[in-house]
């Protein structure tokens, strides 16, 4: 069985020296609320135009359907944004599959360029329509938009067959990757609920700033607005005597009211209060949208994405949950200064209790804004963004997922951080099953290599092949691959000449094998990925040139050289020459390296292999440390 293992390793490792290119899994942008490609730096072809009025906020681009499509036009690119820093990255994956399938583009002289180079967006029809097919929030397109889930299934299909063909459903390998923000987090979680088929053909989720649990802003009436009141209570919304506090010539003439006064009630209020309302509950999620009827906490739609039975049907992916806060400085003082003047002006007049209680709501409106900074983006909570426990048993959701809490960032920035998705994205690398293959009485002879252990290969040093496969590591072109052969930094590998074979493989290519010399060997992998993580792994390996006293003539050498017969600790080493019809005549060996034990090797009736050792040994200087 281990004879077979080895020879489909074998077959493996010569297949891969000519073998296709490394393909990433291509990576599809979902944007949230209210957005479009844009939200990741690529302009729609046909833009969505927004009228949306302040306060009243009536929606008129809810009744309209986007007219943007998926296409990308390289005018379309923002510079700098979060598409445009991805492409170049892509860019080689792109090239080496271009020589393939000319479906492939890399470069601006070509038609469609930047189409199908691993990079893909998506529009939503109704930018403010609802997640599932029921539209709930009494907007206009509740009666005839399929709902965001469903739309993002059928573009992951769409992306599926572009770079697997019609039959990417048996394909294992056939895989997207899923980058959302905002609302597009709990909705590529509905794609899988809606249309199943497609979670196997998710390697990876990402989401940043996902409304993932809901967000009390737009909590169902009258949490909501509870909410929002509460959390803004700290300003001088008119309730009792809140502007007066502001009012020095009140302080002098209490029974005098000044311009500066009327100014104050009218203008404060009016411009501070509709701006913040504006930002935290009206503007950015569209109070009375679909879309929003299904982001509030507490909503059907997330009882429902959040049930037990729909979390199993999410399960499967690998996800990477990123969160982020916004202390920003200049609310927090706002809040302290405003908010405290007023409390103070209340708590001075300790003798009447309703002014000590508008005080200390003061205060706790304060506290409650302040803490709001600290454990939200401003527009979504911690706990629905990194979706860390079931609220209903309190345990675990996707326990193995990536969380990644970051400080000083808003909600509406968050795409643009590239190196956040960088890090939800990319994994530290693994160097997996490092083997060597060698020719041998005209087939493939395989040895796989492991860590503190001295492995022994009889071969034509010119004959050697070395490979490995790295392991989760997505930007294999750009990850850093050195080889160091007996203390010599070789080199590194190219792409894709070297690595990026099917199935991750890599090969050390024969002009640093030729390092290889005989006896003792040490070689030394060494991956960093694209975000500077890095593993490194040594193997010790003694090389016996086959010629006239060593040779490979039995398949079974390796049974041969096993720990039960032959010390391969680190700190000793005997080798068995094998030689039929050994004489020990012709025991003069150039190695000044080994300690050498003569023997001769016969056959028994049932095929086993036997030393017939001579008892006269011959040795030479031992090398240390081998």
């Amino acid at each position: 069985m281990r004879g077979i293992i080895l020879t489909i390793i074998s077959l493996i490792g010569l297949y891969a020296q000519q073998g296709y290119p490394y393909k990433p899994k291509p990576i599809l942008f979902i944007h949230g609320r209210s957005g479009s490609s844009e939200t990741w730096g690529v302009k729609p072809e046909k833009p969505f135009i927004k009228k949306t009025f302040v306060w009243l906020t009536y929606i008129g681009e809810a009744r309209y359907k986007n007219p943007s499509t998926d296409t990308i036009l390289k005018d379309s690119i923002i510079p700098g944004h979060t598409y445009d820093r991805f492409l170049p990255l892509m860019i080689p994956y792109a090239k080496a599959w271009f020589s393939i399938d000319s479906s492939y583009t890399w470069d601006e002289a070509q038609p469609g360029y930047p189409n199908k180079s691993f990079l893909e967006v998506w529009n939503a029809d109704y930018p403010l329509g609802s997640i599932d097919e029921e539209g709930s929030g009494g907007y206009f397109p509740s009666d005839v938009q399929v709902g965001w889930g469903k739309e993002i299934a059928q573009r992951i299909r769409r992306v599926l067959r572009e770079y697997y063909g019609d039959n990417w459903q048996s394909d294992t390998s056939a895989k997207v990757v899923l980058v959302a923000h905002s609302m597009g987090s709990p909705s590529l979680r509905w794609a899988m609920v809606v249309d199943p088929e497609i979670r196997g053909h998710i390697a990876k989720i990402i989401t940043i700033g996902g409304v993932h649990y809901g967000t009390p802003p737009v909590a169902p009436f009258p949490e909501g607005e509870i909410w929002v009141f509460w959390h803004l209570y700290w300003l001088p919304l008119g309730i009792g005597e809140d502007y007066k506090a502001f009012i020095p010539s009140y302080w002098r003439r209490p029974d005098k009211i000044t311009l500066v006064e009327l100014l104050l009630k009218v203008l404060l209020p009016s411009d501070l209060f509709l701006y913040l309302g504006d930002v935290l509950w009206v503007s950015p999620l569209q109070r009375f949208t679909d879309a929003s009827a299904d982001l509030g906490s507490g909503s059907g739609f997330q009882r429902n994405l959040n049930s037990d039975a729909n979390l199993e049907k999410q399960e499967g992916p690998k996800y990477a949950l990123i969160a982020s806060n916004w202390p920003n400085p200049a609310l927090i003082g706002l809040s302290v200064l405003v908010g405290g003047v007023q409390a103070a002006y209340y708590l001075a007049k300790f003798w009447d209790p309703g002014s000590v209680l508008l005080g200390l709501s003061k205060l706790m409106s304060i506290y409650a804004f302040n803490e709001w900074l600290f454990k939200s983006d401003f527009l979504v909570p911690r706990e629905s963004a990194l979706l860390e426990y079931n609220k209903r048993t309190g345990e675990r959701i996707f326990p193995d997922a990536k969380r990644i809490w970051v400080t000083n960032l808003m909600h509406g920035d968050q795409p643009e951080r590239f190196d956040l998705i960088l890090r939800g994205l990319e994994e530290p690398p693994k160097i997996d099953t490092v083997y060597m293959s060698f020719p041998a009485n005209g087939r493939i002879d395989t040895i796989i290599l492991g860590l503190k252990e001295i492995d022994t290969i009889i071969a034509n040093l010119d004959s050697v092949s070395i490979f490995f496969k790295l392991k989760d590591v997505y930007f294999l072109a750009q990850t850093k691959l050195s080889i160091n052969l007996n203390g010599v930094n070789i080199g590194n590998l190219k792409y894709p000449d070297d690595k990026g074979f099917d199935g991750r493989w890599c090969r050390i290519p024969p002009e640093i094998i030729r390092y290889l010399g005989a006896g003792y060997n040490t070689l030394t992998i060494t991956a960093r990925n694209i975000l500077g993580e890095q593993v490194s792994k040594t193997f010790k390996i003694w090389l016996v040139p086959a010629g006239w006293f060593v040779w490979n003539k039995f398949p079974e050498h390796r049974q041969v050289f096993n720990p039960q017969i032959l010390s391969l600790s680190s700190d000793s080493f005997s080798l068995y020459i094998i030689k039929e019809g050994l004489d020990s005549a012709k025991l003069v060996i150039a190695w000044d390296s080994l300690y050498i034990i003569p023997a001769g090797l016969y056959q028994d009736t049932s095929g086993r292999f036997h030393f017939d050792t001579v008892e006269e040994n011959i040795k030479g200087t031992f090398l240390s440390g081998a």
